[in-house]
C-alpha cells in the first residue's frame, strides 16, 4: 500500500491516536467516580515502615486493594500522597482509599 498523501496520512493517525486515548482515560476514570463507597482514611508512618509493608498491610486488610499487584498498590499510594519517590518520612501523613 502506497501513501499517496502523507501529511493527511500522520493527521489521520494523530486523531486516532488522541481519540484512543481519550476513550481509555475515559473509561478509567469513570469505573473509579461511579463508586461513591471509596473514602480515604488517613495513616502516619512509623519509624522503619516502607511504601512495601504498607502496601502488603492494605493488600491484605483493604477490600480497594484486594486482588491487586503490591507494585500497583504503591504506585497508587504515591499517586494519591503526590510523592516522587517512595521514601518515608517518621509521622508521615498519607491517604489511604478504602470501600465503605
Amino acid at each position: 500500500m502506497k501513501i499517496k498523501n502523507l501529511k493527511r496520512f500522520i493527521t489521520f493517525i494523530t486523531t486516532m491516536l488522541f481519540i484512543a486515548i481519550s476513550i481509555s482515560l475515559f473509561i478509567s476514570n469513570s469505573s473509579f467516580s461511579h463508586s461513591d463507597n471509596i473514602k480515604k482514611k488517613t495513616i502516619y508512618t512509623s519509624y522503619g515502615d516502607t511504601l512495601w509493608t504498607i502496601a502488603e498491610t492494605e493488600q491484605k486488610n483493604n477490600e480497594y486493594y484486594k486482588n491487586k499487584n503490591i507494585r500497583e498498590i504503591i504506585e497508587d499510594i504515591k499517586s494519591i500522597n503526590n510523592m516522587k519517590t517512595s521514601n518515608l518520612a517518621s509521622s508521615q501523613e498519607l491517604l489511604i482509599p478504602y470501600i465503605n
